[in-house]
């Protein structure tokens, strides 16, 4: 009976397992003591309504219908596995902190991390191409490979002045759907393929073309082996955004050290230098001293 009213409005709760585009759900068993009576646990799993438009994801972690940790990122920052991919279970067989806003670090806990990170990977690896992106699964794979060598005008980006136009019809909703993950989504139709031959703007937010229909067959091929090269690595190696995220960022840290080093290294210079004046300004006292001394020996005896 518990009720939020706002304005003298009744507040709607929201389940967010309802809302789950292609739900799917899991079984986990915890290894708990044998005592109690927790046997399993459902795991809802599915795409945000708003995916891939609106990229939150993770996991709703609820501790006896108390929401402990919202939206929880089990997986590594910056993958590009899991977009849009949300969870929801309760986890009633762990204890939370005292808080009641995180829970211990214990080794029940630490399973149950790494079980959701398995059922994460393999619901985004099954089910990843429902929303626009790349299949991972071989087979999927293999069957939209076949599916677009099977001839659609998109195979060989031609480029004529009725294609240009359905591009330009287009060309809003493909630069929302691919985003800053151009590399990573499927074009829908084998007309968006040609958008992929296109440049795009500094900010990568829209996509840019002369209204000629017809361009330098040069540069054409030229940017269309680039972008097969980038999705080959990208099929070769499902972890391939992730080890760029990985080097990107181990890069920046050597950056900063090396700057860091290099800030030391010129206050070093600094107090070298400051020491050398100094040396020098008592070497000069001392010189003069000592030629006061002699000229005051060599003076004669009254």
């Amino acid at each position: 009976n518990f009720q939020i009213i706002l304005r003298g409005k009744v507040v709607e709760h929201i389940n967010i397992a309802h809302d789950l585009k292609f739900k799917k759900i899991f079984t986990y068993k915890p290894q708990v003591t044998h005592d109690s009576q927790v046997v399993s646990v459902k795991v809802d799993v599915g795409f945000a309504k708003e995916a891939p438009v609106l990229g939150i994801f993770g996991m709703n972690v609820y501790h006896k219908n108390r929401l402990i940790m919202p939206f929880w990122k089990v997986l590594q920052e910056g993958s590009s596995r899991g977009r849009s991919v949300v969870g929801v279970l309760e986890a009633n067989f762990i204890e939370p902190a005292h808080d009641k806003q995180d829970f211990e670090r214990t080794p029940l806990f630490i399973r149950l991390e790494t079980k959701l990170r398995q059922i994460i990977i393999e619901y985004w690896k099954n089910n990843c191409h429902l929303i626009g992106y790349q299949p991972m699964n071989p087979q999927l794979k293999t069957q939209y490979k076949a599916a677009k060598g099977s001839g659609g005008p998109g195979h060989q980006f031609q480029q004529k002045s009725s294609t240009a136009q359905r591009i330009g019809a287009h060309s809003s909703s493909t630069a929302q759907r691919i985003g800053a993950h151009s590399s990573n989504l499927l074009p829908e139709t084998y007309d968006d393929a040609a958008v992929f031959g296109l440049r795009t703007n500094g900010a990568g937010s829209g996509l840019q073309f002369s209204g000629q229909a017809q361009e330098n067959s040069t540069n054409s091929a030229s940017l269309e082996e680039d972008l097969v090269n980038i999705a080959s690595d990208a099929e070769l190696d499902p972890n391939f955004i992730e080890k760029l995220s990985d080097e990107n960022i181990s890069l920046f840290t050597r950056r900063e050290e090396l700057k860091q080093r290099d800030t030391q290294l010129k206050q070093t210079i600094l107090e070298l230098e400051h020491e050398l004046e100094e040396t020098k300004r008592k070497c000069s006292q001392l010189s003069t001293e000592l030629q006061v001394r002699k000229s005051q020996q060599q003076l004669p005896y009254m």
